[in-house]
């Protein structure tokens, strides 16, 4: 059966490729005609194939048909799973790749590509022939493994420190990391990536300073490399460069004027200095570096 049906579109793509072309065109009205009947047998003949790839991404407990039409040849999705304590997994929708606490554990592609996870670099890598729709799943780590948490100080120079799920954006600055079984981390501020060093289990605790009273910050995040794009985000997504779009971006006063003031992006954290600032629209692009 895999191979009819391999044959039969091979057989149409050859045909497709004459017919369409422009010397053949104009006098081939009737065979293209009768090539989209055979477009449609094919898609019927192929149903098959769709199916078991739903099948797969009911096996690995996500929602079949997770998949939306766009207009991109590529969409990945990401997923992670939930810490319900339920028995049974169950899985979120993220817009990121985590860094930390959790695994990967394997992915489903629609059509059928082979997708390559890369572990070191967080990166995917597909080859697709045609439009693509692949999720790329991650369980929670067993708790005995590599914990990693991180702590914002409550307010100046109190030194009570709050957990939280994701690095600040504004108003902090890294103070420092404590590891309980002396494990070594390497931050990499500008991704938000954290790697662990360690040949044992253990748990580390990352820790922000407030540095300055907090700005109310809007913060919309493009959405892929010159794509124009933007999502309104909580949080600077992991393992990807942006920077300031200094064009789109401002900042006002409680009276709502617009202040013409720098806004900085270092190390990892939005850095933007005025005593006269209320709110801030901050727009960052993917950066090509």
């Amino acid at each position: 059966m895999e191979k009819i049906k391999n044959y039969i579109i091979f057989k149409y793509y050859s045909i497709k490729e004459y017919l369409l072309c422009a010397k053949n065109r104009k006098k081939n009205l009737t065979a293209i005609s009768f090539l989209i009947v055979i477009h449609l047998l094919l898609l019927i003949s192929l149903s098959n194939a769709f199916y078991f790839d739903e099948a797969n991404i009911s096996i690995m407990q996500a929602l079949i048909g997770d998949f939306d039409q766009n207009n991109y040849d590529y969409t990945l999705k990401i997923y992670l799973e939930n810490d319900d304590n339920t028995g049974s997994k169950t899985y979120r929708l993220s817009d990121s790749i985590p860094n930390y606490n959790y695994t990967y554990s394997g992915y489903n592609c629609k059509n059928n590509s082979s997708l390559v996870y890369d572990e070191v670099n967080k990166v995917t890598n597909v080859t697709i022939d045609s439009k693509e729709y692949c999720s790329i799943y991650f369980d929670l780590v067993n708790h005995a493994d590599i914990i990693v948490n991180i702590y914002k100080e409550d307010n100046l120079n109190t030194n009570n420190f709050t957990k939280d799920n994701y690095i600040p954006i504004y108003g902090y600055e890294y103070d420092q990391y404590i590891c309980e079984n002396n494990s070594e981390l390497i931050i990499n501020n500008n991704l938000h990536k954290i790697i662990v060093n360690t040949n044992n289990r253990d748990t580390c605790n990352i820790y922000y300073k407030k540095n300055k009273e907090l700005i109310d910050i809007e913060l919309y995040i493009e959405d892929g490399l010159n794509s124009n794009n933007y999502n309104k985000k909580d949080y600077i997504p992991y393992n990807i460069n942006y920077e300031i779009n200094s064009t789109k971006s401002k900042c006002y006063d409680s009276n709502n004027n617009i202040i013409n003031t720098p806004i900085n992006y270092i190390n990892g954290i939005l850095d933007i200095d005025s005593n006269q600032i209320n709110t801030c629209e901050v727009y960052m692009d993917v950066s090509n570096e």
